[in-house]
């Protein structure tokens, strides 16, 4: 089975967006939601929470869009200006 994940970046500064397909050993791998955003700021552990550069991700689930009862989930995820570690939300 090929599951790999899209990711659509928006830069906000330039008022752009990419879409792009990540690859299917990584989408296999963190699966989406929780997984993939830490998967997403680990790639950068040095910047500050509050830095622009700073990512602020939305994930869904790997069972988002399925039929199985709540399974429309999502989480907001990016580095906590407290700690400066992973900080997520499920919505």
């Amino acid at each position: 089975m090929d599951y790999s994940l899209q990711v659509l970046s928006v830069d906000l500064s330039t008022r752009t967006a990419r879409q792009a397909r990540l690859d299917t050993e990584i989408s296999q791998r963190y699966l989406g939601g929780r997984g993939i955003a830490a998967y997403f700021l680990s790639r950068n552990p040095t910047l500050a929470a509050l830095d622009q550069e700073a990512p602020l991700i939305f994930a869904t689930g790997a069972l988002t869009g399925s039929r199985i009862p709540a399974a429309g989930r999502m989480i907001i995820a990016g580095f906590s200006p407290l700690t400066d570690t992973l900080c997520s939300c499920s919505v």
